[in-house]
């Protein structure tokens, strides 16, 4: 369960674009913290598993849940099944036509953590 965590947050990092020397250094800034960048890598190489302290600063920094960080698959009332999120942009595909390039990648994005 915990062995994926690596892959989850590395996946969080780099779906914001950002280096693991700048994601410490945002959570340092935002929670008056002391991650280092290799504290980063040491968790995203399933080297190390994020104290629990660690963890709720990252999900907080990340916006993802704590379930899915650490792997608890639980489908809530308003979560949309997979089905039904297609359905959703077949419906808005016109609307989605209209994104910019920039807009489309990052929706690529989500939609690739989502249905991690």
């Amino acid at each position: 369960m915990l062995d994926d965590i690596g892959n989850k947050i590395k996946a969080l990092r780099t779906g914001r674009q950002l280096t693991q020397d700048q994601l410490a250094k945002l959570i340092n800034k935002k929670f008056n913290a002391n991650i280092s960048k290799s504290m980063i890598s040491k968790w995203e190489n399933n080297k190390e598993i994020p104290t629990l302290e660690n963890v709720r600063m990252l999900v907080s920094f990340l916006g993802c849940t704590l379930d899915y960080l650490i792997g608890i698959d639980v489908k809530e009332e308003n979560q949309l099944t997979t089905t039904e999120l297609i359905a959703w942009f077949k419906a808005n595909k016109e609307k989605l036509s209209s994104l910019s390039k920039e807009d489309s990648q990052k929706i690529i994005k989500l939609i690739d953590l989502y249905l991690d």
